[in-house]
This record gives structure tokens, sequence and C-alpha cells, in this order.
């Protein structure tokens, strides 16, 4: 067997699922309540690619609560479970649809043909297996997968929150981001990542449920595939090289943008925030605004934003508010900022420096209006291009440090009227970011760490807000509000 299993592990599993009964209770193990597995099912089958056709591997798949809604849209699934009770209960409810194969085994001595397969999928799997095993069984998804194939698990995380506590379960509790950067990590043939995370998200059932924001979903995609979002990829990693702490102790708290917690409230004032609205925040960072949102208006809000590291800091300061705000909100990142909603969703949309993140703002403006209710308001902040001709050490900046899509206020404007919107106005901010930027350079002076890292990063930060101060009062870049309805 091979020294990335760990045969001591392999074995507790199979002892702790063949002690189990074959139900449903025991494979969410929680008691559900009503329409909680139903709820959490749609959720996930919604979040995966297109299935039609496809060839599947369904791996922990139980009595086939995904096996059976997979394989109505798939050209075949591999139902996978290490329990023999539990694969022979799936058999009796799929066998009849002529489409499934079934496999009795532990994911760590399986294999497939390179290739052969369209989709990777699991719920609650990798919580069962070491880190060398974690490694072992993403590289060979990686062989299994066809180019542009795609790989989807769902884990708990953080802690037991909103399952049972059974005796002998070999669940092991990590973050989120453990998942990410372990996918990441699997390397291609050119040394660089295999996989491209595609969205990551916490089940929004678990949390109106059980009011747990713990479990969470991954979906990535080989690279080289068609449609891969290669431009939003690099946004993942544009975040600045200080921590969370040093980052909320420069603003002044967890909202982590121009003018911190201060500027947070006194923007949040103007939005007519009432308990029991929808808000759909663009570019949440780590979920200062967010919460501020959901615990002083007590609105539900949903956070999307284009950094999983950002999204995984949100979820974890989720898991640790208390109950009333953590059941009021709902992270996800997205690299094109879209959302999954009906039309009318939302009451108010909200975002902060984020949209000149975006190269297709009018494409964004068209999904942000068929997300918000009529008569609902849609509130930006954002850098926009000043009066000035740019100088060569700003597009420098712009167009290849830290490439961005600067446009100037009236282009805005003109393309959130052409979206649909109405009453937009704009209001120039550069003297209050004037302000903010000075203050945050005040604050910088102590926020320096002791390693030499810290002391490059602190210093890169520094020369960034000196150069964003500068490139303002030069007017080569601005800060501007627009306040939209539709």
């Amino acid at each position: 067997m091979s020294d990335r299993v760990d045969e001591v592990l392999l074995q507790r599993r199979k002892v702790f699922w063949d002690q189990q009964e074959p139900s449903l209770q025991a494979m969410i193990q929680t008691v559900s309540s009503d329409g909680l597995a139903d709820d959490d099912a749609d959720e996930i089958m919604a979040y995966l690619p297109d299935l039609t056709g496809k060839r599947v591997v369904d791996l922990a798949a139980g009595i086939g609560r995904f096996t059976t809604r997979m394989a109505k849209v798939a050209r075949h699934v591999t139902a996978v479970d290490v329990a023999q009770a539990f694969i022979m209960e799936n058999r009796v409810a799929n066998q009849h649809l002529g489409n499934i194969s079934f496999i009795c085994d532990d994911v760590v001595n399986l294999d497939f043909p390179a290739g052969s397969l369209d989709l990777v999928f699991s719920n609650w799997l990798l919580k069962y297996l070491s880190d060398a095993e974690i490694t072992h069984f993403l590289t060979r998804a990686l062989k299994w997968l066809s180019p542009g194939g795609f790989i989807f698990f769902r884990e708990s995380c953080y802690g037991l929150l909103g399952t049972e506590e059974l005796n002998g379960n070999p669940t092991m509790y990590r973050s989120s981001r453990y998942y990410c950067d372990k996918l990441t990590a699997i390397p291609a043939q050119d040394d660089e990542s295999a996989f491209t995370l595609v969205r990551v998200k916490n089940i929004l059932a678990y949390i109106n449920y059980q009011n747990a924001p713990n479990q969470v979903c991954f979906l990535a995609k080989v690279c080289g595939g068609d449609g891969i979002p290669q431009e939003p990829q690099k946004q993942q990693c544009r975040l600045s090289p200080l921590n969370a702490a040093a980052l909320q102790k420069v603003f002044k708290g967890p909202c982590v943008t121009v003018g911190g917690d201060v500027s947070t409230r006194d923007f949040c004032a103007r939005l007519g925030l009432g308990p029991g609205q929808r808000v759909l925040d663009v570019g949440c960072g780590m979920g200062g605004s967010a919460t501020f949102m959901a615990r002083h208006y007590g609105v539900h809000v949903h956070g999307v934003d284009l950094s999983s590291d950002m999204i995984h800091e949100a979820i974890e300061r989720q898991v640790q508010v208390d109950e009333e705000v953590r059941k009021k909100l709902h992270f996800e990142m997205s690299p094109d900022l879209a959302v999954d909603c009906d039309i009318n969703t939302y009451d108010v949309i909200h975002s902060r420096e984020t949209c000149h993140n975006v190269s297709e703002k009018q494409h964004l403006f068209d999904k942000l209006l068929r997300c918000v209710k009529p008569g609902g308001t849609v509130f930006i902040t954002d850098y926009c291009l000043g009066s000035s001709p740019p100088s060569q050490p700003f597009l420098a900046h712009t167009h290849d440090i830290a490439p961005c899509y600067l446009e100037t206020v009236d282009s805005y404007s003109e393309k959130m009227r052409m979206a649909g919107f109405k009453g937009v106005v704009a209001k120039d901010l550069s003297q209050e970011l004037i302000k903010a930027l000075q203050d945050e350079l005040s604050i910088l002076v102590t926020t320096c760490g002791d390693t030499d890292e810290d002391k490059m990063n602190h210093s890169q930060v520094t020369a960034l807000w000196n150069s964003k101060l500068q490139w303002v009062k030069d007017g080569y870049l601005t800060w501007s509000s627009f306040m939209l309805t539709k």
C-alpha cells in the first residue's frame, strides 16, 4: 500500500461507517429539520456545472442522495462508498436508471483511466482523509479528469457546528483556506497550479436551518479547458501583503475599505436599511461591512468577493460572531462577481472599491439591475480616473503592477444609466480619500512586524499608500460615490 495512505485511519473510516445504519440521518449526521436535506442538495446541485452527457464519479456516495440527481442528467455516474450497506442501498434505489456503476471501496484505493471523467464529486469526504491522503487524492483526480473538467467537494470546516458528535467519528475539522491551499498546490506540468478556483461558498441551507456557516463547498476547473476565467484568477492574489490583523489595525476595524469602520457607518446610514431586508454586498472583503449591516440593521447579507482569501476570512469571522448575526450572513467567492439569484431579489446592493477590478462593467451593472428589486437602492464607492492626464508611473501601476480597469466618473454614470438605473447621483469624495489615506499612513507606522518579511511587506504597503495619496493630489485618481435606483 502507498505510503500516502494512512492504514490506521483507513481502518477507522471503514469501522465507523460499517457501524452506521444506511440512512439519510447517518449521512448528514444531524437531526434533520424538515426540508434541510432537500434544500441542501438542491443548493449543491445548482452549484455544479451542466452535467448533461457528462461522466461523473460520486465519491462517498452513501445511499445515493446525489447519485440519483446526477444520473438523471449525466451520461454515466460511478457511485463509490466505503460502506457495503450504504452502496447496496444506493444500488437498490438507483440501478433501474441503467447508467450507474457501483463500487464499494475507500477512495484512496481508487483509480480510473486518465481523462475518463468530466466531474469528480464528493460530499463530506476530505474531512476523513489525512493531509497526505488529500494530496494523493487530488493528484489522482487531476489525472482522471478530462481537459476543462471539474472537481467539486463540500466539507465541514472550523469544528463541530450544526452536526451531531458521534462516537468514533474520524472527522478532522480544518479551515476552508486549508482546502483551497491543498487544491491550488497540485501542480500541472509547467509547475503552475493545475486547478483554477471557480467558486467557493458556505451552504445557505445550513445557515438557515442550523445557524451553521461552517459547511463550505468548492468548485474548481482543470486549467487549460475552454472558458477558464483567467483574468479574474489574478484578482485572487491581489491582496495587501499585510495580514488580516494588521489590515484591521490600519482600517480601525474589520471593514477593510477606504475610511474603514467610520465610512461604513456613515454610508450605511444613508441606505434606508431595515430588519428583514436582503442586501448584496459586492466586494465584501473580510465581511466587515456585511457583519456591521447585519448587526446594526437586522438585514440579511449575501457577501460576494473576487478573492478566495477574503472569503475564507469572512467565513471564519462568521463562525465566531454571535448567533443572531451569524444566521444573517452568507459568503461566496466568484471570479466574475456572478451570483445565482432570482430576478428582483435584493432590497439594497452595496459595493465598496470593487468595480474597478472588473473589466466588463456594463455586464456587471446589467446583472446588478436584474438582482435588485424595483425601487431598490444600489450604493457604490470606487476609484475613478481624475481630470489630469495620468503620469507614466501611475499608468505602469494600474496597467502592469496591479492591473485594474479605471474609468472616469462620467463613464461610470453613463454605463449605469445604460443598464437601466434611474436617478444616478455621483459625488466626488477625493478630499475624504486624502484624509483617509493620511490617517491610515499614520497608523501604518505602528504596524510593522519584526521579521524581514514583515518589514518588506510593510514597506510595500506604505509606498503604495504614499503613491495613492500623491495621485489623488495630482488629479490622476479620484474616489467617488454613486447612488442609483431601479
